[in-house]
């Protein structure tokens, strides 16, 4: 039976953030006798026997470039210093020294030969591996957004989730429409954008479309009293709000239906009719004697009926939605340089060349 010697590896081992360092040496040396194709294992680090043999702390081998292997599973080895009598070295990477030999690259594993007596110490630098990036998402690919709305936060995965270097950089294709701040998105202005996300390892991609809108214009609220009506006739517009009637007659502030309420701001949504006999009735209307009210949505509301004053008052009180929203403006294609904002009892308006206009694009008088 071939005696068996030890070999000795002391294991020291150092771990940093980036790298480990493992050491072996003759202080905890064990007595090791390697065939071919055997191997040795020790705090991550194996030696392996291609086409030589161990005995002891000498290394004997059968082929110059790859007699015996370093192999490791803690990342990729960068260095490799061998103190040694060395009589011949081969293998890929490997310089010889006084006294040994040093290999550096970055792979997890490398051969070498042939021949080395008296190795004393082994120490191997091993840095973390690195795991390349393949791709990026993001939690959302389109998006919908309100000029002084909430702002949008994007959430970029970069894959594989072990990737080494996970940081990735913002962009965005029109920085007038919206912005974007580590994934922040900001809306600025009406019109489309697109956010990208850019990994630093690969430059991979992953974008989002942005579509910005202006907020609808606010409600308009428009009161007509009986002070509004004509001495005598059968219609009258105040603020955009018509008024048509069989007969309306402003001395007793009284209005006898037939009639309706008509608007260009947009829909009404709400009408409030308050006088000292409101006697009137159709669709969408409720109430007593002294308040009607209609609920909808049209631009038109009929009613039967009569609404009497009789000299104590009237009050029409007119609760209307832009329909269209922003659309108007640009239906009349105002420019912010070349018009001016008015407001006109408490009614949002619009010059342009001499002309006011309000919200929905109509001309007003």
């Amino acid at each position: 039976m071939r005696k068996i010697f030890t070999f000795l590896f002391a294991a020291l081992m150092s771990v940093g953030m980036f790298a480990a360092t493992v050491t072996w040496n003759s202080s905890t040396l064990s007595s090791i006798y390697l065939h071919d194709g055997e191997s040795f294992t020790k705090d991550g680090v194996t030696l392996t026997a291609l086409g030589g043999m161990t005995d002891g702390r000498n290394f004997m081998g059968f082929s110059n470039e790859a007699s015996f292997k370093f192999s490791t599973s803690l990342g990729n080895f960068t260095k490799i210093e061998i103190t040694a009598t060395i009589y011949d070295l081969g293998g890929s990477g490997w310089t010889q020294t006084s006294p040994g030999a040093v290999w550096t690259g970055d792979a997890n594993e490398t051969t070498f030969g042939e021949y080395f007596e008296n190795v004393s110490q082994i120490v191997f630098t091993i840095a973390e591996p690195t795991v390349a990036v393949t791709g990026v998402t993001l939690n959302q690919s389109e998006a919908q957004m309100t000029v002084g709305g909430e702002t949008l936060t994007l959430t970029a995965t970069v894959n594989p989730n072990n990737a080494t270097d996970q940081s990735v950089s913002w962009s965005t294709s029109d920085a007038n429409v919206a912005t974007v701040d580590n994934g922040v998105v900001t809306a600025v202005a009406a019109g489309n954008a697109t956010i990208t996300v850019t990994t630093t390892d690969g430059s991979f991609t992953a974008t989002c479309a942005v579509t910005v809108s202006n907020p609808a214009p606010a409600a308009t609220v428009v009161t007509i009293t009986d002070s509004d009506f004509p001495a005598w006739g059968e219609s009258f517009t105040k603020d955009g709000v018509t008024v048509s009637a069989e007969m309306i007659d402003g001395m007793y502030g009284n209005i006898g239906g037939p009639g309706s309420f008509s608007t260009t701001l947009g829909n009404f949504t709400q009408i409030e009719v308050n006088a000292m006999d409101v006697n009137i009735s159709g669709e969408g209307w409720s109430g007593n004697w002294e308040k009607m009210t209609w609920t909808g949505n049209a631009s038109s509301v009929s009613f039967t009926g009569d609404i009497n004053g009789e000299e104590e008052g009237v009050t029409l009180k007119f609760t209307i939605e832009p329909s269209g929203g922003e659309t108007a403006v640009d239906n009349i294609q105002i420019d912010k340089a070349q018009s001016t904002k008015l407001i006109r009892n408490g009614m949002l308006l619009i010059e342009k060349n001499g002309k006011i206009y309000n919200v929905m694009g109509a001309e007003v008088k």
